[in-house]
């Protein structure tokens, strides 16, 4: 998703680089645009569930998607052989940020967990 020369995330440049490089060549290709993993929440979450706090970077909202959805997405176009470029972004269509990640996840584990930023953690501290 979001291929560009010209995104400030290094993946994308790659990323309309190499859709560049099947354009130039002539031959017939799709190229699948996921959008951001839902399972990469695992990581993110790390030890919120222990701690109560999770701690990440200020952010905005994601419509983070699942690798079952996007297997599919990605059979369908493989299967109607329409290959012509790259596919739509492929992603849930509702977005939400880590202080919705928060609630639900409180809601799984039944008791609060507060998204804070470790930019702001430490202030008083110093």
């Amino acid at each position: 998703m979001g291929s560009s020369s010209t995104s400030y995330f290094p993946p994308m440049v790659h990323h309309a680089a190499t859709e560049d490089l099947l354009k130039e060549s002539g031959m017939r290709h799709t190229s699948i645009r996921n959008g951001f993993y839902a399972s990469s929440l695992v990581g993110l979450i790390g030890d919120a569930v222990k701690t109560g706090e999770l701690i990440v970077l200020e952010d905005g909202p994601i419509a983070w998607t699942t690798h079952s959805d996007l297997a599919q997405a990605t059979a369908m176009i493989l299967t109607e052989k329409n290959w012509d470029g790259p596919s739509p972004n492929l992603t849930a269509f509702e977005a939400i940020d880590m202080e919705g990640v928060a609630v639900m996840v409180s809601d799984i584990v039944g008791r609060p967990i507060y998204r804070k930023s470790p930019l702001t953690k430490n202030i008083g501290r110093i």
